[in-house]
């Protein structure tokens, strides 16, 4: 039973870190090439940010 949650909360802390670094750098690339609209950049970088801390969070949690 320990096993099971162990690796699911391995796999919510890859998934989370996995995709907040994509959000990060979709958000940092969308900043730095376009000039339309840097608020939604920053909503997508926010957003990144916060999946890597939900990662944070998991990976102490495992701990």
């Amino acid at each position: 039973m320990a096993d099971d949650q162990d690796r699911s909360v391995r796999t919510y802390t890859i998934l989370f870190s996995a995709v907040g670094a994509v959000m990060l750098l979709v958000g940092l690339l969308d900043l730095l090439t376009t000039d339309d609209n840097a608020l939604l950049a920053w909503v997508i970088i926010a957003c990144g940010v916060f999946n890597i801390g939900l990662a944070i969070v998991f990976h102490r949690r495992r701990g």
